[in-house]
């Protein structure tokens, strides 16, 4: 099945695509926040990417963290705590000319 979205962007935008092991483990707000205080010290797409996937992985490994897939579970009535240990695979994109 392919999916395709149109979103509109400008230079310096920076574009982060991940996979369910990123989004189990950290909240669309904390991603933001993260890339843009790594981007903001310079860092290329790449070292943004890495930021993320190891924050992410952090999270995955830690038993009393906050994410977004122990808020489902308990919306779920279940009493997962704790992180989500899958893959997280993560791509930035930083536009550079619009």
């Amino acid at each position: 099945m392919v999916h395709e979205f149109e979103i509109p962007v400008k230079k310096g935008d920076i574009l982060v695509v991940g996979t369910d092991g990123l989004l189990d483990n950290m909240f669309p707000r904390d991603i933001e926040n993260l890339a843009k205080v790594v981007s903001a010290n310079g860092a290329e797409p790449e070292q943004v990417a890495w930021a993320i996937a190891e924050h992410a992985y952090y999270n995955s490994v830690d038993k009393h963290a906050s994410t977004p897939s122990v808020e489902a579970s308990l919306l779920a009535g279940k009493q997962h705590l704790g992180g989500k240990k899958n893959n997280k695979n993560v791509i930035v994109v930083l536009i550079v000319d619009k």
